[in-house]
This record gives C-alpha cells, sequence and structure tokens, in this order.
C-alpha cells in the first residue's frame, strides 16, 4: 500500500548478540510508520523470562534496513538485558557406606553436591571434612577440595576413602561441610557420613584350669575369661558354675555372677571355691 503525503517508515530485525534469538529474546522483524509531524516511536521485543543466573551482559541489536523520505543516521540500537535470578543455591546430600571388610582396605563416602538449577556463569564452593564419631586418619582420610562448576553443570560428587578394620564397634559418622560460595549462595551446607559397621562381635572364652584339691579349708580354682579381640562396645554376659562329676556343696561351692568388659578390654576371671574333703579319690 502507499503512505500518504507526510507519513515516513522504517523496516527493522533484531539481531543476535551475546543474547540468543528464540532463547533470550524473540526473533523480531516489522516496520515503524511515523505520521506527519511525529519525531518519536518505540520498538518492543520480547523478552524471554527463565529461571538462570546469568550475566547482564546479555546483548542484542535491532538494525534500522531502511527508511522512506528519511535519512537513517544511526541504524543499530543496542539492547542490554540485565539478570534478575539470583545465584543457585548450592546442597550436599547425606551419605553412608558399609565399612571395607578386610583391615586396611578402602571404600568410599559419595557426597552428592548440587545446584538448584544450572547457571550460565561458573561457580564454586570450598569443602572439608570433619570429625563425628567416625575419626580421621583411622577411620577415613581427611581431605578439603573445592567443589566447580562450569556453565549449565548443576551435580558434582565429593568422595571421601573409608578405611577398613576388624574392630565390633556402633557406626559411626562424619561431616563432609560446604563454605566459600563463588557465585553461588549455600543452602544445605553439611552432609553426614555414616560408615555402617560390617564386623561381628568377638566370641568369649574361657580356660580349663587343674588344681589339687585341698588338705583343708579351701582352694580358689581360677578359670580365665578373655575375648577373641577388642571390641568398641561395652561387653557383659552372666556366668553360673554347674556340676560335672563333682558335687557342688561337697567338692566346690556354687557361683554365678556377671562378667563386664568395657570398651576395648579382654581379659578376667572368675574364681570358684573347691572344697577339702576327707574321701579319697
Amino acid at each position: 500500500c502507499r503512505l500518504r503525503k507526510g507519513r515516513r517508515s522504517r523496516s527493522f530485525h533484531t539481531v543476535a548478540g551475546t543474547a540468543v534469538a528464540g532463547e533470550v529474546f524473540v526473533d523480531t522483524t516489522g516496520t515503524v510508520v511515523f505520521e506527519r509531524g511525529q519525531i518519536l516511536d518505540t520498538i518492543a521485543i520480547r523478552i524471554r523470562d527463565d529461571r538462570f543466573d546469568e550475566p547482564d551482559s546479555e546483548r542484542f541489536h535491532v538494525r534500522l534496513d531502511g527508511a522512506d523520505s528519511a535519512n537513517v543516521v544511526d541504524s543499530l540500537g543496542l539492547a542490554t538485558i540485565l539478570d534478575d535470578d539470583l545465584p543457585p543455591a548450592v546442597s550436599i546430600t547425606d551419605a553412608s557406606v558399609l565399612e571395607p571388610a578386610a583391615f586396611g582396605a578402602v571404600d568410599s563416602l559419595r557426597f552428592v553436591v548440587t545446584l538448584s538449577e544450572p547457571s550460565k556463569i561458573p561457580s564454586s564452593v570450598d569443602w572439608r571434612t570433619l570429625d563425628g564419631t567416625a575419626s580421621a586418619g583411622s577411620d577415613y582420610r581427611s581431605l578439603a577440595g573445592t567443589v566447580v562448576f562450569g556453565a549449565d553443570d548443576s551435580v558434582e560428587v565429593v568422595t571421601v576413602p573409608v578405611l577398613g578394620d576388624s574392630l565390633d564397634e556402633y557406626d559411626e559418622t562424619m561431616e563432609v561441610r560446604l563454605s566459600g560460595p563463588v557465585l553461588s549462595r549455600l543452602a544445605d551446607s553439611i552432609g553426614v557420613g555414616t560408615i555402617l559397621d560390617n564386623d561381628t562381635a568377638p566370641e568369649i572364652r574361657i580356660s580349663d584350669v587343674r588344681l589339687k584339691e585341698p588338705a583343708t579349708g579351701t582352694a580358689g580354682a581360677v578359670l580365665r575369661v578373655s575375648l577373641q579381640r577388642p571390641s568398641a562396645k561395652p561387653i557383659s554376659f552372666s556366668w553360673a558354675t554347674e556340676a560335672g562329676t563333682a558335687v557342688p556343696g561337697a567338692d566346690y561351692l556354687s557361683g554365678s555372677g556377671t562378667i563386664a568388659f568395657a570398651p576395648g578390654g579382654r581379659d578376667t576371671s572368675v574364681t570358684v571355691s573347691v572344697l577339702a574333703d576327707s574321701v579319697a579319690g
């Protein structure tokens, strides 16, 4: 169609820069028409919203292609998109692993570190291990480091070696703690690592004893009671005498009680009183 006398028009189109057409803004073409006496108009370009933290330097251009009844002095307009999204939140999961079966064997706790959403900007966060009931050097290896997320990454893994032993013990815990986020923010900053014990309780053993019957009075028969190996747990159990060919009250005094081993203890004893008698055996 023809423009009315005094009307002027300019066609335009968008040109991608660091901002990607279709992803960050809507690729647009059109025509600006100035009525007679009009000196100002605007061009609206739709910007796509997202949840991604990204640089404020995302830019694109609007280019004027030509003019009808007007000279184009500046044909290129620069549009800068200012990001309004918060940096992503970084979190770490808990982890658990069965203690390695053999003394000196190594397995690993795997803590997953995640961003709440991917970011167009690389980010990082520091981490370090801390003792709980587990001890660095004997139960796990003390470590520290930095998790780095590249652009569009959102998942990384922190690995902590776990050391095997043969000690019966309670399940133990340690921590991986996040700190010093760069271009991210802390959400859940503590991951609890649980080392599940796989060692059986130690065997209980009691020794035999042989002694000469006393001529008069009593003598003590001392029986050694021991654990096959130490335990990190307290261990207790009951004991009682039981007749064999010897007769309680005539050959020995009946007895009973409780034996308790503190953590790390292995040896104790039980004493049974043996009686003298006048019968030749």
